[in-house]
């Protein structure tokens, strides 16, 4: 496979560049002229095929690798109230502290962590965090998202909202549930 733009090297970055959850198909064909239809033949081309499927698997329908899908998605980083490290360590604090310490005797319908992020930031994204969001989503979620994920975490504690309700929400957007 050769296309008339690429220099030595040009298909070895490509492929660095499509594993990437930064870089969207877009930037690619920006940069190399390479549209997503000749990265995912390109790919097919250099791959194991197992490591091709895996990668197919990992980019299909992800909005991190379409700079459009991403745009249309992402939620305002209107944020004022806190710088982002000092955000995310009152988001670690919640999940992995403050809430699992809270959870016995409280008849919440989970007690780990993770759940509780998941229930949060689903409800603070309005889909599956993870359509919107890279792994980890401490790191990488915008300000505004760690607000909205951390005053619901902060009205569970104090009973003003109710985490079953934020369950079934998050179940229904994932349509574990429906």
């Amino acid at each position: 496979m050769s296309y008339h733009r690429l220099v030595p090297g040009d298909e070895d970055t490509i492929i660095e560049l499509a594993w990437s959850d930064d870089a969207p198909f877009e930037a690619i064909e920006k940069q190399f002229g390479m549209r997503e239809a000749h990265v995912i033949a390109l790919m097919r081309e250099r791959l194991k095929p197992s490591s091709f499927r895996l990668w197919r698997r990992r980019v299909s329908g992800r909005t991190r690798k379409h700079a459009e899908r991403r745009t249309q998605l992402e939620l305002p980083m209107t944020s004022s109230r806190r710088e982002s490290e000092g955000l995310r360590a009152e988001w670690r604090r919640l999940i992995e502290e403050r809430l699992p310490a809270a959870a016995p005797g409280r008849g919440w319908p989970v007690e780990d962590d993770h759940c509780f992020a998941r229930i949060l930031l689903d409800n603070a994204c309005e889909r599956p965090w993870r359509q919107v969001l890279p792994a980890p989503a401490w790191r990488h979620a915008p300000p505004a998202v760690l607000e909205r994920a951390i005053e619901l975490g902060e009205a569970v504690l104090s009973g003003d909202t109710n985490l079953d309700e934020l369950q079934q929400r998050s179940l229904e957007l994932r349509r574990v549930l429906r």
